[in-house]
């Protein structure tokens, strides 16, 4: 395939995925809507750390550990989506 004929590949692919996602979610609402699904939280809907465990950060990283914690703890600073992950909603058949 040429340069041309597989990027216009990329974006005829990439117009499916985005077509299939907003009937997938469709279908997903409906079936919530009818009592026939779900939305399950993880972490029983709490944050939770993505970084090592702290025993890890203050042997290895204590200054990089330190600057994560203090950046993370302003909730508009970008590193605070970065450093706390948020609960995932898990789609249960009910």
């Amino acid at each position: 395939m040429t340069k041309h004929e597989t990027l216009g590949r990329i974006a005829e692919l990439d117009a499916q995925i985005k077509t299939l996602k907003k009937e997938l979610d469709a279908a997903k609402q409906e079936a919530v809507i009818n009592g026939y699904a779900v939305w399950k939280y993880t972490m029983n809907g709490e944050l939770s750390n993505k970084a090592p465990d702290m025993k890890w950060w203050r042997e290895h990283r204590e200054q990089s550990f330190q600057r994560l914690c203090d950046r993370s703890a302003d909730p508009n600073h970008p590193d605070h989506k970065a450093f706390w992950k948020k609960p995932t909603p898990r789609f249960t058949i009910a």
